[in-house]
């Protein structure tokens, strides 16, 4: 799902504002390709670019264009990061498998049974499940704006603040009863990650850097913004002017729900692990039962991490959206097809959304892969 800071919002602003190039017209698609993803960053408002494509598991195409900060000269490099925003909850997901894998804990664990005493977990929240968290159907609303804020400027570690988050959350009124609503909310996969902790006794972070980049070779992926404070080491995010990143990004405790950056070149081997069954370059991952599990649509055909469902044609899809406020991200899989899409850029108000699913929909275009559709139940 989308969000804007790093709150849910419902729907992307279709209308483009003069600031991301009102006047703009994509270009059409048998436009070569190198030439169109200079257009959406010369004419269409975008500081920067990265994306790619994949089909058959090979990769068709990449491209990184664009400037790290507007307003200044210094190019972006193909081994730049991005912030993803919420497609790190995905990579929440299958840390969630390798758990699962071992033993450590079950789809099926409770919030109870696994933080009852870590944090106080009222009757009402205590057989919230690990699987109800992951597909956002736990009834645990999202965070109010207030708090999130205070949780941006805090100093203390990253587990600590979880476990805050946690406590304060769980304490309110259910917003529905457990497994019967989906209701898309951040929290879920903060409450999440800390029960991942709790069981394995590793922070959520060393757990995707042993589990995930390390195994996958993502030299390039950590947490938070990617640059340096006052520098141009990396890119800056935009909302639409250039972000310093001296400002406070989202809380490190919010991490299970969006905190991951990382390049073309650490997503792709991320993204082909779906389509090689869970198993990565250098070995296998995750196993079929748990990436089955992931993959799995539930309520409004969102999986653990995905929206996931089949289009009128039958084609199987998996897509997700990520954005801290400055950056966006948008990630596509046809697993079967062993095919992607990831687009990238370092902007990431409403309009540069509109844009950036140009940009999706153009390289769909060109590159024959499946038109957009209705899922089908």
């Amino acid at each position: 799902m989308e969000s804007a800071g790093f709150r849910n919002v419902v729907a992307v602003a279709v209308a483009t504002v003069a600031a991301c190039g009102a006047s703009f017209t994509p270009p059409p698609p048998d436009t070569p390709p190198d030439e169109a993803i200079e257009s959406f960053v010369t004419a269409g408002g975008l500081p920067a670019v990265a994306v790619a494509v994949v089909d058959g598991g090979e990769t068709l195409y990449t491209r990184v264009a664009g400037v790290r900060k507007q307003g200044d000269l210094t190019a972006v490099g193909d081994r730049d990061a991005f912030h993803i925003g919420s497609n790190t909850k995905a990579m929440t997901a299958l840390i969630a498998g390798t758990v699962v894998d071992a033993g450590q804990i079950s789809w099926d664990s409770t919030v109870g049974d696994v933080l009852g005493g870590v944090v106080t977990v009222p009757v009402a929240r205590a057989g919230v499940t690990l699987a109800q968290l992951l597909s956002h159907t736990s009834g645990i609303p999202e965070i109010d704006a207030p708090t999130e804020l205070a949780f941006n400027l805090s100093t203390e570690p990253a587990d600590v603040q979880r476990r805050q988050i946690a406590g304060k959350t769980l304490a309110l009124p259910p917003g529905s009863t457990p497994g019967t609503t989906f209701f898309y909310s951040n929290v879920n996969y903060i409450v999440a990650g800390l029960m991942l902790e709790v069981a394995t006794g590793t922070s959520w972070e060393l757990l995707l850097q042993e589990r995930l980049f390390t195994p996958l070779g993502m030299t390039g992926a950590g947490f938070g913004v990617p640059a340096t404070a006052h520098t141009t080491d990396a890119p800056w995010g935009h909302d639409p002017q250039p972000i310093d990143p001296v400002v406070p990004d989202i809380a490190p405790g919010f991490g299970p729900a969006g905190t991951v950056h990382a390049s073309i070149g650490d997503l792709l081997p991320y993204l082909t692990m779906y389509m090689d069954g869970g198993v990565g370059p250098n070995g296998r991952i995750i196993s079929e039962a748990s990436l089955t599990a992931i993959e799995t649509p539930r309520l409004e055909h969102y999986g653990f991490g995905w929206n996931v469902g089949r289009f009128a044609d039958g084609t199987l899809v998996m897509g997700h959206s990520g954005s801290n406020g400055n950056f966006f991200a948008h990630f596509i899989l046809f697993p079967e097809r062993r095919a992607a899409v990831v687009v990238m850029t370092n902007r990431g108000d409403l309009p540069s959304w509109d844009r950036a699913f140009q940009v999706v929909g153009y390289l769909v275009h060109h590159f024959g892969l499946p038109e957009k559709q209705p899922f089908v139940d």
